[in-house]
């Protein structure tokens, strides 16, 4: 006999204790490049997603309802894993954290009055942020965000369940986020239904425009119990089953000869080459003070103040100058420098 469970409400959710970090090894645990403190504690202070993608797996296993916990019981566990724990980060991990603005604008006035030191990430999407609340989260601590964007197209998304995000409002969210020293993260999927090659080349040059911090490109996966699950299995478009296979960097589906396996796998390996060995790109986060590693030139770690003077600290006379490297739109001859755009 198996008797299914209700989902736990929000006043629920509120009674649940704390977590026992001393059970695990929790001081080796990180959320490097995103937050630069360790260690890191996860908390989930949010079940479910009202947008319910259809190829996304948190309504399959958390369900359409959102629901959640009060400010004071979040900066109560704050709290808690910061002075019983020694916890310097935390990494929110709801489906969907800024739902309701109202929520984390208390909960940023808590940290900021408590003066609690601790950073911060979290996944939401770009139309559920303003500048104000953006101002309010780094205020409070926030220093890296990922965003789901997807496609660029709103007919595919549509076809997949998904409400399109203008990209105008996208642009803003992250480009404010980023201009306040928030990391951001943007997701994108690679073959979802009603794709072609060129749209998803479309989406992936939107993807190198934005001034993001990371990009994370998936393949298109039917998780078991999501939408795009049961349209695959009614086309008979999975080619792959098990568990194994759902990582989301290998093919499962072919939706058509157009969109093969070889091709999505080889185009979600070139999307990270392209995003991240540009030479805007890397002089960007040498700017900010983050190591960089290219293959076949060694990993470079500037201070912020020296990469803006462009020059090498350990060695102040010399400028900072990195050779030409054989990448798409990079003239060999010229230093990261001259080519940043």
């Amino acid at each position: 006999v198996r008797r299914e469970k209700a989902p736990l409400k929000s006043e629920e959710l509120n009674n649940l204790p704390f977590p026992r970090w001393d059970l695990f090894p929790s001081h080796r645990y990180s959320y490097y490049p995103l937050l630069m403190r360790t260690p890191v504690a996860t908390l989930q202070s949010t079940r479910g997603c009202p947008y319910g993608c259809g190829y996304c797996s948190y309504p399959a296993n958390q369900g359409l309802m959102w629901r959640y916990r009060s400010a004071e019981n979040i900066v109560a566990e704050i709290e808690n894993d910061v002075k019983k724990y020694g916890f310097r980060g935390i990494v929110f991990r709801d489906p969907l954290f800024t739902l309701n603005l109202k929520r984390i604008e208390e909960m940023c006035n808590l940290i900021i009055e408590k003066k609690i030191d601790i950073v911060f990430s979290f996944e939401t999407r770009p139309e559920l942020l303003n500048h104000e609340i953006l101002d309010k989260l780094y205020a409070a601590g926030c220093r890296a965000i990922n965003f789901g964007v997807e496609d660029i197209h709103p007919e595919i998304l549509k076809m997949i369940h998904r409400k399109p995000i203008e990209l105008e409002k996208v642009m803003d969210t992250v480009h404010h986020a980023e201009s306040l020293g928030i990391r951001t993260t943007c997701f994108f999927i690679i073959g979802l239904p009603g794709s072609t090659r060129q749209t998803i080349q479309e989406t992936l040059e939107f993807s190198r425009k934005l001034r993001i911090s990371h990009a994370d490109y998936k393949i298109a996966t039917p998780y078991p119990g999501t939408a795009l699950y049961t349209m695959a299995k009614a086309n008979n478009w999975i080619t792959k089953e098990g568990y194994d296979n759902l990582g989301g960097y290998s093919s499962t589906m072919k939706i058509n000869d157009e969109l093969d396996p070889e091709y999505l796998e080889q185009v979600c390996n070139d999307a990270f080459k392209k995003f991240y060995i540009r030479p805007g790109y890397i002089l960007r986060e040498l700017k900010k003070g983050n190591s960089v590693t290219v293959t076949g030139f060694g990993t470079f770690r500037v201070s912020r103040r020296a990469a803006r003077q462009g020059v090498n600290p350990r060695n102040p006379t010399q400028k900072i100058s990195i050779p030409a490297m054989k990448v798409p739109s990079f003239k060999a001859g010229k230093t990261l420098k001259d080519a940043v755009r």
